[in-house]
């Protein structure tokens, strides 16, 4: 009996496989990655692309990194492709060199990180440690695969700035002609408006694109537009995306699109490695609060969770008000007849960022909620400048599209309207560090005296869940704060 590897040919067949957003949910991106394993071992025309934001969640980034790696060990013949997202990035140098000491060891393992719009920002130069595109030839057939990264970051403490993706579609063209392959694959960590237009823009360009994978949005089931060719598979490795790019001749078509669910595939024991240790030595799976409020979660529009939050960090630090990024939060916690666990918790809450505590003007409240507010006027996906906000605010705005532009007209604290008679009080506002630093564009906040509190946004959460939720019948629903706003179109 042979133990070698039987490896079957498909002339002209790419068999793809896809994952975006996975977070540091480790478990079950080895789980998915197990599936794609499995296959690669038994065929040779298998590759995995990763759309970014492997970063930024619940097990060790380490674990998380190491699960590729891991996968190219047990499968050799497989080909990864991986694109950056903005999670990836980080929010300081040294969250940035961590990623590419990542990529280098991604690169040392066989693993390819392509992103075409990131250059440097003291030379406009492309980082030498990323590529803009790769080429993989599988079974005869060459794909061409260049990654993008969502350009609506906060890059103050980075050496690193994304543009448009748009912007270097004649580069990308270029290479294509250069190349010439079979297939043409666009990676791009943006929302499918920006995938759609980006398809659109290419092809004005005479650029044929085969097929986009997106990620970003983090729609919980993915998301699949047939007939544009655009594929978003489910965040947080809930699933894997699989497809194969069919040619013969002159026929090229896109077949068997499928998502394969993480709890239909059994993980690779060799996955393990590392993963029970964490789980017990952190207690990961272990009941953490009682589950008493149905918590929603939305990511650009008030939702109870970010308001319960805001609340406690205001009573907390004794301030008037609270807001915070919207990102921060990356799960709801609905009502269940469970406990929350650990688990249930990093998943909704990754950031351990300081509050820090300013005093702002009630005309700077208004333009702080403007900026927060203004992509609603804009034809913008989602909107990563919105800001979560405690329970006692109410907002009266116009959103006004004809002329892309967002008015507040009134906030009320407390049931008090602030502008107008009483635009010389000091509002205390509670907030992150990374709003304060002035992350988002929040620049009037950046420059503002600030006062440390010794709370973290972790810390009071996790105060909010097992001691201030424990208030409130189960089942209940908590208020959120509020926004009224008349719409032009």
């Amino acid at each position: 009996m042979s133990l070698n590897p039987i490896f079957f040919n498909f002339k002209g067949t790419t068999n793809i496989y896809t994952i975006t957003d996975t977070h540091q949910d480790t478990r079950k991106t080895r789980t998915v990655l197990s599936e794609v394993v499995n296959k690669a071992k038994k065929q040779n025309n298998v590759l995995l692309l990763n759309c970014g934001d492997m970063f930024k969640g619940i097990y060790p980034r380490e674990l998380e990194a190491d699960s590729f790696v891991k996968a190219k060990e047990l499968a050799p013949e497989l080909e990864i492709v991986t694109t950056l997202g903005n999670n990836d990035l980080g929010f300081n140098e040294q969250h940035l060199k961590y990623l590419i000491s990542t990529i280098k060891k991604f690169s040392e393992n066989g693993i390819k990180t392509v992103c075409a719009n990131l250059f440097e920002k003291n030379t406009g130069k492309r980082p030498e440690w990323l590529s803009p595109y790769v080429v993989v030839e599988r079974d005869g057939d060459k794909n061409f695969i260049t990654g993008f990264c969502i350009n609506n970051i906060n890059s103050n403490e980075l050496s690193v700035q994304p543009v448009n993706q748009e912007l270097v579609l004649d580069e990308i063209k270029e290479y294509i002609e250069k190349e010439k392959p079979d297939n043409v694959i666009f990676l791009n960590h943006d929302y499918f408006k920006s995938s759609a237009k980006l398809l659109d823009k290419a092809l004005s360009k005479n650029i044929k694109v085969d097929t986009i994978i997106g990620g970003h949005d983090h729609k919980p089931d993915g998301h699949i537009h047939k007939e544009e060719k655009i594929y978003y598979p489910p965040p947080f490795g809930e699933a894997v995306l699989n497809f194969q790019i069919y040619k013969k001749d002159d026929l090229k078509k896109n077949k068997n699109i499928k998502f394969l669910p993480y709890q239909k595939i059994k993980i690779d024991k060799n996955m393990l490695e590392g993963l029970i240790e964490y789980e017990q030595k952190t207690g990961l799976q272990e009941p953490f609060a009682e589950c008493r409020i149905n918590f929603t979660k939305k990511y650009a529009e008030p939702c109870s969770l970010g308001s319960f939050l805001a609340d406690e960090i205001k009573n907390s630090t004794n301030a008037d008000i609270c807001i915070f990024s919207t990102g921060l939060l990356m799960k709801p916690l609905p009502y269940g007849k469970r406990p929350i666990t650990n688990y249930d918790f990093q998943k909704t809450m990754v950031a351990h960022l300081p509050i820090k505590k300013i005093e702002l003007s009630p005309d700077e409240l208004k333009k702080v909620f403007e900026h927060s507010l203004e992509s609603r006027a804009l034809e913008a996906s989602g909107n990563s400048k919105f800001l979560q906000a405690s329970s006692n605010i109410k907002i009266f705005g116009i959103c006004d599209k004809s002329k892309q532009k967002y008015t507040v007209k009134q906030i009320f604290i407390n049931s008090k309207p602030i502008l107008g008679a009483n635009s010389q009080q000091k509002i205390i506002c509670a907030m992150d560090e990374y709003i304060a630093n002035g992350g988002q564009g929040y620049e009037l906040i950046r420059n503002k005296p600030k006062q440390d509190t010794e709370l973290t946004i972790d810390n009071a959460l996790k105060n909010a869940l097992t001691v201030t939720a424990l208030k409130y019948p189960k089942n209940s629903l908590y208020p959120q704060y509020e926004i009224y706003e008349r719409v032009v179109e």
